[in-house]
C-alpha cells in the first residue's frame, strides 16, 4: 500500500513494484515453495512497531503504516501472515496460499529500527 505521506522504498516504507512481483512469484502453487514459508503471529505494540514471531524467535519490526500493521496484526490470528526469509517481508494471504495475487498484502518491514518518512514534495 502507497503512504500518502511517504515516497520512501526502504525497509519500513512503500513495496517496491518489482519487490512485489518477485514475492508473487515465489508465492505461485507452481514455483515448489510454498513449504518454505512459516506462519506468523503478530502483535502490535503502536506507533508502527510491532513484535513477530517468527519459528520461536520473536523479532521487532517496524513500518511507517500504522493501519497495516494493525491489520496484520489482526490477520495473524487467523494464521493469514507468513514470513518469506528471502525477502524478510510478510505477506497477508486469504486463505492459507490462496493463488489469487489481488487478495494479498505484502508489509516490507525494518527489522529492529525505524526510518522517518520522507514527504511525497520534499526535494531530495
Amino acid at each position: 500500500m502507497r503512504h500518502p505521506q511517504c515516497r520512501l522504498f526502504h525497509p519500513g516504507h512503500q513495496v517496491h513494484h518489482i519487490q512485489a512481483r518477485k514475492v508473487a512469484e515465489v508465492l505461485h502453487p507452481a514455483s515448489g515453495n510454498l513449504e518454505r514459508f512459516t506462519p506468523v503471529e503478530l502483535t502490535d505494540l503502536g506507533g508502527g512497531w510491532f513484535e513477530a514471531d517468527i519459528d520461536g524467535e520473536t523479532r521487532l519490526g517496524w513500518n511507517h503504516s500504522l493501519d497495516e500493521v494493525a491489520a496484520f496484526s489482526r490477520d495473524s490470528i487467523l494464521g493469514e501472515v507468513l514470513f518469506i526469509p528471502e525477502y524478510s517481508a510478510l505477506v497477508c494471504v486469504r486463505g492459507q496460499f490462496d493463488p489469487v495475487a489481488s487478495r494479498r498484502r505484502l508489509l516490507y518491514p525494518a527489522w529492529g529500527r525505524r526510518q522517518d518518512c520522507v514527504p511525497v514534495n520534499a526535494v531530495i
